[in-house]
């Protein structure tokens, strides 16, 4: 009965003994699985991070090729922005530069044109002085023959027709188209010379202010004042019409035909309201035009003007008959 306990001890211990060792097999495998999903996840991360790096480099890579290539391309449009400005500031030198030369050169030019303008004003200026002086003289000197002559109709036309180159009170004064003082201070002198012996000049004067300070007159022969019969007065204003463009104006021949058609006028010249100075005058123009051929005297003694190319035209002269100048 003692040895059975044992016994029963004993397979007891055996069987407690199996028993762990059973259980230590089973959680021995349950570690090596967590292991093993661990380690996958853990490759798993780690080859997502390699290929996060390794796109990381690729992308760095990338842009830093895209960073040189935009700072060669950069470099690149630099030098030639540099040479285009280069190339625009010497265009811009040449420019200036040759803008200057024409600014230079149109100022030369407008220098010349403008001294050129002065001279032909200057010209022009001493020219018309000089042919308002010339008529002026050549008026004087035959207002100067008449009064000396006592010839007071044909004076008294002259002052008449004249006074508005001499006299700067007259309506008609142009200041551009006169006399020298010289010459306007001895044709005052003669005009009142005349006004005491024409016995027909009239004298009407103009102002509109008190003073008088814009007064003007006018000088002419009034018929209900005058001496001489109206045909003389006519005579003589035709008369000094003809003297007057005589030498320089083919137009005195035209003149001096119409002036011999009319009897009136002839018969007026030699009446008592001419001196014979005067006849002769006027007998000293026709002789003078008939020889230079300006004008032309018929068998019946009539007179006529000659004109260009054999027609009628009063402005104009035949040249076979005219002389070359008219002097």
């Amino acid at each position: 009965m003692t040895d059975k306990p044992q016994h029963e001890f004993g397979v007891s211990r055996e069987t407690d003994t199996e028993a762990p060792s059973d259980v230590s097999r089973e959680t021995g495998k349950k570690p090596s699985r967590k292991s093993a999903v661990y380690l996958y996840l853990l490759v798993l991360f780690g080859a997502a991070f390699l290929m996060l790096l390794l796109a990381y480099f690729i992308q760095q890579r990338n842009n830093a090729e895209a960073i040189d290539g935009l700072q060669d391309s950069w470099n690149l449009s630099r030098e030639e922005l540099v040479e285009e400005i280069a190339k625009l500031k010497e265009e811009k030198e040449q420019w200036q530069a040759d803008t200057q030369a024409s600014g230079a050169a149109l100022r030369e030019e407008r220098e010349k044109r403008r001294q050129a303008e002065e001279a032909a004003g200057y010209n022009a200026q001493t020219a018309a002085r000089y042919s308002s002086e010339k008529q002026a003289a050549n008026t004087l000197a035959y207002l100067e023959r008449f009064c000396a002559e006592r010839d007071w109709l044909m004076a008294a036309v002259v002052v008449e027709d004249c006074d508005r180159l001499f006299n700067e009170k007259n309506k008609a004064f142009d200041p551009d188209n006169q006399a020298n003082f010289v010459q306007a201070a001895r044709y005052l002198e003669l005009r009142e010379t005349v006004f005491g012996n024409a016995g027909c000049m009239v004298t009407e004067g103009y102002s509109t202010a008190e003073d008088d300070s814009d007064y003007t007159e006018w000088v002419y022969i009034h018929p209900s004042t005058s001496r001489y019969k109206a045909e003389a007065v006519e005579a003589a204003r035709r008369l000094w019409r003809i003297v007057d463009l005589y030498p320089s104006d083919p137009e005195a021949s035209r003149l001096l035909a119409e002036f011999s058609a009319q009897p009136q006028w002839m018969e007026a010249l030699n009446s008592r309201a001419f001196q014979p100075s005067t006849i002769a005058l006027f007998e000293q123009v026709k002789t003078s035009l008939l020889d230079q051929g300006w004008l032309e005297e018929h068998e019946d003694g009539t007179l006529s003007p000659v004109f260009l190319y054999g027609g009628d035209d009063e402005n104009t002269v035949n040249p076979t008959l005219a002389p070359t100048s008219f002097t």
